[in-house]
């Protein structure tokens, strides 16, 4: 846990401003496994303009776990082409000894992260295309 408390604190994520849906984001982009691993453990929030995207070079069943997290996510997951494949709202951080993974229903090229209530509040619905447009 030392380590990654140490990681989640030096590792350094590019920051971009994007039009998810009809909401303008700053995305933190996790594109390196460090990056993707560290993720969003350890921070204490997200503003209500942020998220985290985690951009795989392939498809595939791109899990998601919440431990060392600190307050619940949605999270969305999107194809090559950034329609919307799955999604789950409302996920609670793990706790000390859980260790679980969130799985989506269909492969993946992208997983958002978003505070809890963002899928709801911006009416996300699967197939729909939310990503990506530089803004």
């Amino acid at each position: 846990m030392c380590l990654m408390l140490f990681l989640s604190r030096h590792v350094k994520f590019k920051k971009k401003s994007m039009l998810i849906g009809k909401s303008r984001m700053s995305v933190f982009i996790a594109d390196t496994l460090l990056k993707m691993t560290v993720g969003l453990m350890f921070r204490e929030k997200l503003r209500r303009n942020e998220c985290m995207l985690f951009a795989f070079p392939r498809d595939g069943p791109h899990p998601i776990w919440t431990r060392h997290m600190r307050f619940p996510i949605d999270i969305v997951w999107c194809d090559a082409e950034g329609r919307v494949v799955d999604f789950m709202q409302s996920v609670a951080p793990a706790g000390r000894l859980k260790f679980s993974g969130y799985y989506p229903r269909e492969r993946a090229r992208y997983v958002l992260e978003f505070n809890s209530g963002f899928v709801k509040r911006n009416g996300i619905k699967i197939r729909e295309k939310i990503i990506f447009k530089s803004a």
